[in-house]
């Protein structure tokens, strides 16, 4: 075929030549429904990418709250969270974060003298660390307690954020199961 000076045929010739009518007997409106306009996800699908909603939290505060009881702590569910230890972490740690004292759902607080100027607090938008800054729940898979009595930390994951540094507790361990159902 070479030495007949014809061109021999190219394999893709007869490829080509059987995707025209396949492609050409499509109607075009059928042909361009596979390839959509990027859409963003679907209201369901965003709000669980949001983190738990404020019903939920409500919930997860109020069965906390129950399970704390009278006992001493120094964890703290709304509405039993002492004003003075909420302005100073408003003052604080929290300051300039556009978060009201209405916003706050419970307070930690991590001071040996009962001032809250360390510790977190839970809102609708996330943990607030005086350790970490603000952790978005929406970013949040879990948070893991403290084990460790020595230089202890309960963190959040994925990525070992330090939410607060202290030993084992058993009032922490239960804020880090009940939260963990939701997120």
């Amino acid at each position: 075929p070479a030495s007949s000076g014809e061109p021999e045929p190219s394999p893709q010739e007869p490829i080509s030549e059987q995707e025209e009518p396949v492609s050409s007997s499509i109607p075009s409106e059928t042909r361009q429904e596979p390839r959509p306009e990027p859409q963003p996800e679907p209201q369901p699908s965003a709000s669980a990418a949001a983190g738990p909603g404020m019903g939920q939290l409500l919930s997860f505060v109020k069965e906390l709250d129950a399970v704390l009881g009278d006992s001493p702590t120094y964890l703290y569910c709304a509405p039993h969270i002492p004003k003075k230890k909420l302005a100073n972490v408003l003052s604080g740690y929290a300051k300039n974060l556009g978060i009201v004292p209405e916003d706050v759902l419970l307070l930690f607080d991590n001071t040996v003298f009962g001032s809250a100027k360390d510790g977190f607090i839970l809102t609708e938008m996330g943990l607030v660390s005086s350790e970490s800054g603000v952790l978005p729940l929406s970013e949040i898979q879990h948070i893991e307690p403290s084990h460790s009595i020595w230089g202890g930390e309960m963190t959040a994951e994925p990525g070992h954020k330090v939410i607060a540094t202290i030993p084992p507790d058993k009032e922490l361990t239960h804020f880090c199961d009940g939260l963990n159902k939701i997120l």
